[in-house]
């Protein structure tokens, strides 16, 4: 057995021909959903409406499927919410104390501020809009993700999440109150306070509950997948139902392309002026050795991005006469989509700068195989990539995505050889057979235990050990035709 080995089927000599469907941009749509299916959404409320006008129709003032939305995204946030990492995050105090005060403060202030003082007046929305995206937390999922590929303190990312976003329910309102200026609206914070309690902080804190019952986890991980998808169309009917709304009652009638890029570009600056004072800040207290390179980095991408759902979920609390929902949610969005674009072009030359790879690049480099034919009897081929034995036509790795402390493969196998059964066996011993045409399975790797070798059984039974950096607990999976 050389140490390259072929992905391909085994005993077939037929080179595997994917469609550009199914290689490329198959994958991407899958690893872009929430942003692809945001600007869908938008477009679908400004071409036809009526849906959306009809889903989100209030009822004393309070838009009940709107609602809904957003307490299943919290919810979900709440199941999927590990906080282990928390604890390893907790000395490092100096992180902890700059990141939160940017988050929650500084950016808070200096955001809302500088948008206020800009005329937008063929749509003011879209000023409101983006002084309201900066008031808000740190993203809940993207700024982690970020945080890893740049090889930042992943465990202080949490932390800065986490905290963050359940203590911004109480602070929003008091700096909104205190920032904004809306022509005379005054805004009750009790009242506000109160309504982000319940559509935001508690169900985060029921999810979290449903955590310590023992059957959960598991099958949070199972459905890890359909539950992001779940959370991400909940959030993407929020900005259709209120872009569907302004478009029903002409709010975008004078809305023309300066006004739109005009808008874009202050979203751009804006999010450059977070980077750079985050980044001055925590490099001076990097030289003064009150914080490590990758603190430093967990601060920049955590204090200088903002958070869609809970903007949206401001939104939606918000009078009516403080401006347009759908207008304001929209430069929201285009906020949203700018900093996540914005800063994963800006890691990549962080990290060409440094001369030294991400995790993730050091495993896809670790993982490219050379090809060799062979001809176990079986039909049975070893994937490096994920870790797997299967047996395959046409392997296809269709999601590999980096969330919370897991690198997280799903892969979908062809049909089966011969016409056999797929039995699968988990790295807990656990089995599962199917004759299905797509059989899936996930393997989860925990990237902060330390690196080990991975083994994978090959056709007959040998075995073979791949040394993978970052690689985490030892992960087998075996498939066989029964």
């Amino acid at each position: 057995m050389t140490d390259t080995t072929k992905i391909e089927s085994v005993g077939s000599t037929k080179t595997s021909k994917t469609s550009f469907w199914k290689r490329a941009l198959k994958p991407w749509l899958l690893k872009n959903l929430l942003p692809v299916s945001l600007v869908l959404g938008v477009l679908l409320g400004i071409a036809w409406p009526t849906p959306g006008v009809a889903l989100g129709t209030k009822h004393n003032d309070v838009s009940p499927f709107q609602y809904l939305c957003v307490i299943v995204i919290f919810l979900i946030s709440g199941v999927k919410l590990s906080t282990e990492a928390i604890t390893k995050a907790l000395s490092a105090h100096t992180g902890i104390a700059w990141g939160l005060s940017s988050i929650l403060f500084v950016t808070v202030v200096i955001g809302s501020k500088l948008t206020q003082q800009i005329d937008f007046p063929d749509v003011p929305g879209f000023g409101t809009g983006l002084a309201i995206f900066f008031s808000m937390p740190t993203t809940i999922s993207s700024g982690i993700i970020l945080t890893q590929q740049a090889n930042g303190n992943y465990a202080l990312a949490v932390l800065l999440t986490v905290v963050s976003n359940c203590v911004a329910v109480f602070t929003i309102p008091i700096m909104m109150d205190w920032l904004f200026d809306f022509d005379g609206v005054s805004l009750d914070v009790a009242e506000l306070v109160l309504k982000l309690v319940y559509i935001v902080l508690l169900p985060l804190i029921v999810g979290k509950s449903l955590r310590g019952v023992s059957f959960v986890p598991p099958l949070v991980k199972k459905y890890k997948w359909p539950l992001k998808v779940v959370s991400i169309y909940a959030l993407v009917m929020l900005p259709w139902m209120k872009t569907s709304s302004a478009m029903d009652e002409g709010k975008f009638d004078a809305v023309t392309a300066a006004s739109f890029f005009a808008m874009l570009g202050w979203a751009v600056l804006m999010h450059l002026i977070f980077l750079v004072m985050n980044g001055t800040a925590s490099l001076v207290l990097e030289r003064l050795r009150l914080m490590e390179r990758p603190e430093t980095k967990a601060v920049v991408i955590q204090a200088s991005q903002k958070t869609l759902p809970v903007a949206i979920a401001v939104i939606s609390v918000l009078p009516e006469s403080v401006g347009d929902e759908g207008v304001m949610s929209i430069a929201c969005i285009i906020a949203h989509l700018s900093q996540i674009v914005l800063d994963s072009y800006l890691i990549t030359q962080w990290i060409d700068g440094e001369g030294t790879p991400s995790d993730a690049q050091a495993v896809e480099k670790e993982d490219q195989v050379t090809s060799t034919d062979a001809s176990t009897t079986g039909g049975l081929c070893f994937h490096p990539a994920v870790g797997v034995t299967y047996a395959v036509e046409e392997p296809e790795l269709i999601e590999e995505t980096h969330e919370d402390s897991a690198d997280h493969h799903r892969v979908s196998f062809a049909e089966p050889v011969q016409g056999g059964m797929y039995t699968i066996v988990q790295p807990d011993g656990r089995t599962m057979s199917s004759s299905s045409a797509r059989v899936q399975a996930s393997i989860a790797e925990d990237r902060t235990a330390p690196s080990h070798g991975q083994e994978g059984f090959i056709g007959d039974g040998t075995s073979q050990t791949r040394d993978r950096p970052h690689a985490g607990k030892r992960t087998t999976a075996k498939i066989a035709i029964v």
